[in-house]
């Protein structure tokens, strides 16, 4: 089942609060405007997905520093070795994500394996992003990040 960006935001926002009481930092901003985002897709001439969009409405940036989590605002980013523009909209580590300007097509490319994958959707790319926060999670605080998700939030 597909998830929303409102729903991951809520998702990234818990895991967030957890991490903060273990020790970990975090900054989101407010949304993004619908006048910033039609800028900057006039400006580079870049559609940016419709599902990205919802995403700025909830916060233009949130970054979490300790696991090298940022999801933000598009910024332009050259061309890679095929010659398609892309636009930066996120990092976990060594995987560093992208919208592809002329297809729209989110991907990523992970610096370590030097490969390059697509995502669907951006369900699917925030997918693997959460995937790997929690997997940070765990090699910082093994299971007591998820006793403390448990003791934060009962209902999930």
């Amino acid at each position: 089942m597909k998830v929303s960006a409102a729903e991951w935001f809520e998702s990234i926002m818990k895991m967030c609060k957890v991490m903060e009481s273990l020790g970990w930092t975090y900054t989101a901003e407010g949304p993004a405007s619908a006048e910033k985002i039609s800028e900057f897709e006039k400006e580079t001439g870049c559609q940016i997905p419709d599902e990205y969009k919802e995403w700025l409405g909830l916060t233009a940036s949130l970054t979490i520093d300790d696991c090298d989590f940022s999801l933000y605002m598009p910024e332009e980013a050259g061309e890679n070795e095929e010659g398609f523009r892309m636009i930066a909209v996120g990092s976990v580590s060594a995987r560093e994500y992208f919208i592809n300007a002329d297809s729209g097509k989110m991907f990523v490319y992970d610096d370590l394996m030097q490969k390059t994958e697509e995502f669907d959707s951006l369900d699917d790319m925030i997918t693997d992003m959460y995937a790997r926060i929690e997997m940070y999670a765990d090699e910082d605080f093994g299971d007591e990040w998820q006793e403390a998700y448990d003791e934060m939030f009962p209902e999930e």
